[in-house]
């Protein structure tokens, strides 16, 4: 039997990825999920709406659960936003 060297490491696990299992960067987030951030941070009075450029950096802070919610469920979710609230007013504000 030949081995091909390329696959061996993805031959040798069983686990299957779910898409909540990877958390994008933020530049790969739709764009209705990156304005579900912007919102909770401008209705918390961290951000201004014209204020698109800082996003990101916000998103890099959260921790990776509250991303792969956001992922599977959508960061515009009533549950992720009040999870990413949370956080932010526990860690940002």
């Amino acid at each position: 039997m030949e081995k091909d060297n390329k696959n061996t490491e993805l031959d040798n696990t069983d686990k299957k990825l779910h898409i909540s299992d990877v958390i994008p960067r933020f530049s790969n987030l739709s764009e209705d999920d990156r304005s579900g951030i912007h919102e909770v941070l401008f209705q918390m009075d961290i951000l201004e709406l014209e204020d698109n450029d800082k996003v990101e950096s916000y998103y890099d802070q959260l921790p990776d659960e509250i991303k792969k919610d956001g992922v599977r469920w959508g960061f515009q979710d009533s549950v992720v936003r009040d999870t990413m609230y949370v956080w932010f007013e526990k860690n940002v504000v």
